[in-house]
């Protein structure tokens, strides 16, 4: 395929975007300084700008509390301030039959953003064509605030969705309290690429990708004053 960026996830993963089967590694075993790499070895191609069809992927979810501006939303490693989020479910879906090894699949990805799958996320209409969509893990963020998605031969487009309902106890990890489901709004839902172009070196792939999320918990207290 014709080597050329691709940056789909940067901008679907923030709070302002769209309204692999088996465990996931724990995130301590990420590469954060060499993203070609899945939990130490490097999935490369011989020619580094071209896509690795039998790569091992692997999406980093940190999930933290609170709205923040100013972040570079790109699959890198990021610095976010807010506290981190235990115990949030996140359902994967790859669309099946997207190609990520050819220029139409890219193509396809790059139409995405912005398309709601079907409401039993049974399907999702891309650029007129339908296609199947697979729930293929869930996985939970752990005492790192990180949900860690892992599949051998993963290489494709997927829809990530948070889970709150099915979550169980949410833990603020700043101050260790339980924080009630009923209060937090759920981030968007957002597709991503695995894997996604290195925003330094454009002849380069990282299989190892990282979003951001965020949730902003609100609430409300009402009090009765007796005016007689």
């Amino acid at each position: 395929m014709t080597r050329k960026p691709f940056r789909l996830a940067a901008a679907a993963v923030s709070a302002l975007a769209i309204t692999t089967l088996g465990l996931g590694a724990p995130a301590a075993f990420a590469d954060v300084t060499d993203q070609t790499k899945v939990n130490g070895t490097s999935q490369a191609a011989a020619n580094p700008a071209l896509v690795n069809p039998n790569a091992t992927v692997q999406l980093n979810i940190e999930k933290h509390l609170g709205a923040t501006t100013g972040q570079t939303n790109n699959g890198t490693s990021q610095t976010v301030t807010t506290p981190k989020l235990q115990g949030v479910k996140f359902d994967i879906y790859k669309v099946d039959g997207v190609d990520l090894t050819t220029n139409a699949g890219w193509t396809t990805a790059a139409a995405a953003e912005g398309v709601q799958p079907a409401a039993d996320m049974s399907t999702v209409t891309i650029g007129g064509v339908t296609y199947t969509l697979t729930k293929v893990d869930t996985v939970t963020t752990d005492a790192t605030g990180t949900a860690t998605f892992t599949e051998d031969n993963g290489v494709g487009l997927y829809f990530v969705k948070e889970n709150l309902t099915s979550s169980g106890t949410v833990t603020n990890l700043s101050t260790g309290k339980e924080v009630a489901k009923s209060t937090i709004t759920p981030s968007s839902p957002f597709f991503v690429t695995l894997p996604m172009t290195d925003p330094t070196n454009l002849n380069s792939w990282m299989y190892d990708v990282r979003v951001y999320p965020k949730n902003q918990s609100d609430s409300m207290t009402k009090t009765v004053k007796d005016e007689t």
